[in-house]
């Protein structure tokens, strides 16, 4: 049966509808056709008055729409819903129990800046995935959890970037914008289409650590890392060379407050090297570890070196230690402690070696002191039985340094 209805006195928005009703296998089926008067024109089809297609057309180019179907499925819910835009714009919508579980759009008119997007949702119909290919060539991938995005991932499909991929997600739950502008700490990793990768740490905006590998070796390093503060501020930093000397930095309110530097391929003459700094950022302690097996240890005041401490650890000289003073900067006197012993007390003067005494503490020697004096015409002995017998100015250094 068919039934047309007409609005000649236009009382309704729509001019004309048409209701066609018919037995079938399956059971009543029944169609409307609705002509409205801006131009649009509307289908609906049901069986056993349980929708099964919806569309509509505007023919008079009043909406921002060309075209809109909806098909249902068994139980009348909605299982697609297809829209083509004036703009060209093409989107399809995928239901499951009335629920979308997914939708595609398709720039065909180049209106956009991308130019497919694909999106997931979960069964609770929240947002889950979300894949875009952008005009650029670049293809980005979004996740997420409970509609906050945890993952965003961008792919240089078209090769227009300098890098292949870039990793960000939320470290834990939180959420940040199109600009990053987060406000729970998340990650991004940058690879580079030279081999260099890139990680970043930022909380509330703010980068709080930056670590780099050089995986192509393109770079005289293999890694690097540096960390900052709650301020923003410079807190710490971390190189290894390729030759394996790796150095680490640490900062207090942006001043440095140490220095640490290791070795571990035998490329230098030292194992490992500490550093201290001054809340102004002046050296107090030099320490080097040497291949070797002794230490160094200098002493700085205001930043000038004085004192230097060296010690043989592993018994590889004839001396257990060296000690050297300085005054302004400059060396004035040397001891040293022999495996034996003996103590070797050196003045210097102007940096140059001006007198030597030397205590024979086991006996071994016929002298109990010997002292040398150094000059532009050489150097000359004395020995002396014991230190009593020592003149002044000899007694005055051995009593002030020796005894």
């Amino acid at each position: 049966m068919q039934t047309v209805i007409r609005d000649y006195d236009n009382a309704f928005i729509w001019a004309e509808k048409e209701i066609v009703e018919t037995e079938i296998d399956e059971g009543s089926f029944r169609s409307v056709r609705t002509h409205y008067d801006d131009g649009l024109y509307e289908y609906k089809s049901f069986l056993n008055d349980m929708p099964v297609v919806f569309h509509k057309h505007d023919l008079g180019d009043n909406h921002d729409f060309q075209w809109i179907q909806v098909t249902y499925d068994e139980n009348g819910l909605v299982a697609q819903r297809s829209v083509t835009f004036d703009n060209g714009v093409e989107t399809v919508a995928e239901y499951e129990n009335g629920i979308r579980v997914s939708l595609f759009r398709d720039d065909r008119g180049d209106v956009m800046d991308w130019g497919w997007r694909s999106i997931t949702y979960t069964p609770d119909g929240e947002l889950n995935t979300r894949t875009t290919t952008q005009d650029s060539g670049v293809v980005t991938f979004e996740r997420f959890n409970d509609g906050i995005r945890t993952l965003h991932r961008q792919d240089d499909v078209a090769n227009t970037q300098d890098w292949e991929r870039i990793d960000t997600e939320i470290l834990y739950s939180g959420f940040y914008n199109d600009d990053f502008a987060n406000v729970a700490p998340f990650s991004r990793t940058t690879w580079f289409d030279n081999g260099i990768v890139k990680e970043e740490v930022l909380e509330n905006g703010a980068t709080t650590s930056v670590v780099w590998r050089d995986e192509e070796d393109i770079r005289d390093w293999r890694f690097k890392s540096t960390s900052y503060d709650t301020d923003g501020g410079l807190a710490g930093r971390h190189i290894v060379f390729d030759n394996g000397i790796g150095k680490i930095e640490e900062f207090h309110n942006g001043i440095r407050s140490a220095l640490y530097k290791y070795d571990t391929k035998d490329a230098l003459g030292w194992r490992f090297i500490r550093i201290v700094y001054d809340a102004d950022g002046t050296i107090t302690l030099h320490e080097k570890h040497n291949d070797d097996g002794s230490i160094t240890t200098s002493h700085f005041d205001n930043g000038i070196r004085s004192e230097t401490l060296r010690e043989d650890k592993d018994d590889v000289f004839e001396w257990n230690t060296i000690t050297s003073h300085y005054e302004n900067g400059e060396l004035a006197y040397k001891e040293t402690t022999r495996d034996n012993g003996d103590t070797l007390l050196d003045i210097y003067e102007n940096q140059q070696r001006t007198l030597r005494l030397e205590i024979d503490a086991d006996g071994s020697d016929p002298w109990a002191v010997a002292v040398t004096e150094f000059g532009a015409g050489g150097h000359q002995t004395e020995v002396y039985g014991t230190a009593g017998d020592l003149p002044e100015p000899y007694l005055n250094y051995y009593q002030d340094f020796l005894a």
